[in-house]
């Protein structure tokens, strides 16, 4: 109960609603029960929904806007990162609202009157409004769909069965699933907007429990060709699919014991992992979104699915970068032999913090782009993650010297591609090693000048 009373004007609500009609519901209350951590509240208002949250919000000064108005939905911005969601009665009554909802877990709510003066769960329970039997569902981690025609009324539900099951770690009840298999083909009426959102919520949390369930509903197979959009992909792959689930079992220590990254790169990976791009994907789910395709695939088709998914540029450069990298990375591997130093470096200096993430690219079938075993590819891993974050200050001072406009005052050479690719050539060979004194970066810019000036006059 302490997160619901430190939320954000929780205080302010309680007040100006006393003595009102107006609910606690839906998942609100479901993550009150099990303890999670609170950031938006979702609220029923039977009368005048948006006559009474416009006077509140303007009394107490907390922005919001109207999301619906035709619905009465509304919602207000109490602090950075939480929101007050209301909405007015769906249906006669409150129990015609709770049971026009998805899920039973879900189709829970709590007068704001009687949960302002309760201070422990346990007193929660005999002010629980709870029609669909949803607080023994939500006991037994099960997901329980209250009508089948929900996934009519909203096809998106399809997808947040399996959501709620690897953020929750519930399971799907039997008929449920059934359900999902008989209406799987509607996902495709679901704007693509509205599915990425569903997507990478899944991605993000314990995929592999959902795997298998996605797999026998059938709904893996429309998902795909969704996520395939117009590229042509074969992404259609259930066994591509068991294989990521194994991978992240190995990846994150769940599965089998494998030889262990140090500390130090279990912990790169970790805050790498952690990064959260604009709609709240994590970097992690983008991760295992890149897996979803084969490693054969092209760029461009990459690409064009993802624009089909509507995925934000920042998350379609950072695609790209991993694509590009691993490419690299297996022509280097190939046939099966080991990656120098110099070849390491070389990857590093054009694709930075992508090279160990190209090496993870290749985990869930390594042998059939490489030829190396998992243990092998680990061993690399962690051999480019040393190289990666291992200081070389000789060379990050050379670097900070090398410039383009050291390169036009020694040569007098303009602004152009000639500059770009001289400039270039340099520095990465003082990444890689090869230079290491500002005289024999003079030396090479002369050489390749002298190069250049001898192929245009031939």
């Amino acid at each position: 109960m302490q997160a619901l009373h430190e939320f954000p004007r929780f205080g302010s609500l309680c007040r100006f609603f006393q003595g009102q009609e107006l609910y606690l519901v839906g998942g609100t209350v479901r993550d009150l029960l099990l303890g999670r951590g609170l950031y938006d509240l979702d609220l029923i208002i039977p009368r005048d929904c948006l006559g009474l949250v416009q006077t509140f919000t303007r009394r107490e000064h907390i922005p919001g806007f109207p999301m619906h108005k035709e619905m009465g939905v509304f919602r207000a911005i109490p602090a950075k990162g939480y929101t007050l969601d209301f909405t007015a009665l769906q249906g006669n009554t409150l129990r015609e609202d709770l049971f026009n909802r998805d899920f039973t877990m879900n189709a829970l709510a709590v007068s704001l009157d009687e949960i302002a003066s309760i201070k422990d769960i346990s007193q929660l329970m005999p002010a629980l409004i709870d029609p669909t039997n949803g607080y023994a569902d939500l006991r037994d981690r099960t997901i329980r769909v209250i009508r089948p025609e929900a996934f009519m009324n909203d096809p998106l539900r399809l997808l947040r069965v399996f959501r709620f099951m690897v953020e929750l770690d519930c399971q799907v009840e039997q008929r449920t699933l059934e359900f999902v298999a008989q209406h799987r083909q509607r996902l495709v009426e679901v704007s693509p907007e509205r599915t990425v959102h569903e997507l990478f919520r899944i991605l993000a949390g314990h995929l592999d429990l959902a795997i298998q369930p996605m797999i026998s509903s059938g709904l893996y197979r429309v998902l795909s060709t969704i996520i395939a959009g117009r590229s042509g992909i074969n992404t259609d792959c259930p066994d591509r699919l068991i294989k990521l689930g194994q991978f992240i079992q190995k990846l994150e220590g769940t599965g089998p014991a494998l030889p262990a990254l140090s500390p130090e790169n279990q912990a790169w990976l970790h805050q790498y992992f952690k990064q959260t791009l604009s709609g709240d994907i994590t970097l992690r789910a983008l991760f295992r979104y890149f897996l979803l395709f084969p490693t054969q695939t092209d760029l461009k088709d990459l690409q064009r699915a993802c624009h089909d998914l509507t995925l934000a540029n920042e998350a379609l450069r950072i695609l790209s970068t991993w694509w590009q990298a691993r490419a690299r990375l297996v022509e280097y591997l190939e046939p099966a032999s080991p990656l120098s130093t110099h070849e390491t470096r070389r990857l590093l200096f054009h694709y930075r913090e992508a090279v160990p993430i190209a090496c993870l690219g290749l985990g869930i079938s390594p042998e059939e782009a490489t030829g190396l075993p998992w243990n092998a590819l680990l061993n690399l891993l962690e051999a480019v993650l040393i190289e990666l974050n291992t200081a070389r200050p000789s060379a990050e001072a050379l670097l900070e010297i090398i410039s383009g406009r050291y390169i036009m005052g020694l040569t007098g050479l303009r602004q152009g591609r000639d500059l770009g690719e001289i400039l270039q050539t340099v520095r990465e060979a003082i990444y890689t090693g090869e230079l290491e004194t500002e005289a024999q970066c003079q030396q090479k810019i002369w050489a390749l000048m002298n190069s250049r000036t001898a192929s245009s006059g031939s």
